[in-house]
This record gives C-alpha cells, structure tokens and sequence, in this order.
C-alpha cells in the first residue's frame, strides 16, 4: 500500500517533504478517538460534494459512503487547497448495493 499523506505523496513535489500532519485540514471532530477532517468527493451525481474523514481514511485512499440501499465507493484523487489548508479529494469509482 502507497502511503499517500501529503508528505509522502509525489505528485506534491518536493517541496512538500517538510509537510507537517498539521497541514492537513482538521475540524477538530472525532470519529472513534481520531480527528476529522473534510475531504471532497468528485463524480458521483448522488453523493453529497464533502465529508469528515479521519487520516486513516486518507492513508487507505479509499472510501465506502452509504448510499440509498447501497454504497458508492471512492479513490484517493488529489490534494486541493483550501483557505490555506490542503483537504484530500476522493474520485467515485463505482456503486454497489447491500445484499439482501
């Protein structure tokens, strides 16, 4: 597994070796004793455009959001920056639906 954090990610460049975890967005929420942080979600027409995720969700690069009677599933994308803040963002890939 690539580990994709910010610091570690190579489509940042080299001038992001110094990047400390502090860089990352972070709402001051937890989930499970872990900060969250926003993240946008890009190309699925019924999922909302952000939500909270925790760095773990970020290090996995992948995401599983309910939806409907079903889930729509994400892969890391990229980084963008936000009022000085770099928020990850998620690509749909596909959706699939609970078994019944």
């Amino acid at each position: 597994m690539t580990d994709i954090t910010p610091d570690r990610h190579p489509s940042l460049g080299s001038e992001r070796s110094e990047a400390a975890p502090d860089d990352l967005a972070d709402a001051g929420e937890q989930r499970g004793g872990e900060p969250l942080m926003p993240a946008e979600l890009r190309g699925c027409p019924f999922a909302a455009p952000g939500v909270m995720v925790t760095r773990a969700q970020v290090a996995d690069g992948r995401l599983k959001i309910p939806c409907a009677n079903g889930y729509d599933h994400f892969e890391f994308d990229s980084y963008v920056t936000r009022n000085g803040r770099l928020i990850p963002v998620f690509a749909w890939t596909d959706r699939t639906r609970v078994a019944e």
